[in-house]
């Protein structure tokens, strides 16, 4: 395989050690294997076990892998990073992951904690000073987080049903 010119000068830019930049292009100009591949990687100034990456390897511990691919994307994956590290009261948050019959069960707990909640705001006299269009939007998001779960769930255990 030649190496161009381009390739030899941003080289030169990438890595200043006359004997490292020789090394480089050796590498490149041999067959690539692992090892070569990860001495590359080295030599460029990056941790070597980011290579095992592209082996299947599990990504070392100290590093973070970052999403690209839009903002919708990103943000999936930071909060399944954070629902895959939560613990205790935390984990209650992220019921996406949840089986079937706990969703369904979640969902259909939310509904009922939300017409109890729903007839305490509506005649407490200690929530009056509560806007009613808010408490209307509480409650239309209370019910929505709900029924979300409880048709997700239902949703669920008949793919589960169907697929078994």
């Amino acid at each position: 395989m030649g190496i161009d010119e381009q390739t030899v000068q941003l080289l030169d830019e990438l890595v200043s050690d006359p004997l490292a930049r020789d090394e480089t292009l050796g590498l490149l100009q041999r067959p690539v294997d692992l090892a070569g591949m990860k001495r590359f990687v080295a030599l460029l100034g990056f941790d070597p076990r980011s290579v095992d990456y592209l082996t299947g390897r599990p990504i070392p511990e100290d590093r973070r892998v970052i999403s690209t691919g839009g903002p919708f994307r990103s943000l999936r994956a930071a909060l399944s990073e954070q629902e895959r590290e939560a613990t205790g009261l935390k984990r209650l948050l992220f019921r996406a992951g949840w089986n079937p019959q706990a969703l369904i069960g979640s969902g259909a707990f939310v509904l009922a904690s939300g017409l109890g909640i729903h007839a305490v705001l509506a005649k407490s006299e200690k929530f009056a000073w509560l806007p009613k269009p808010a408490r209307q939007l509480l409650m239309f998001a209370w019910y929505a987080d709900g029924a979300f779960y409880l048709g997700k769930g239902i949703v669920d255990a008949a793919k589960a049903k169907r697929d078994f």
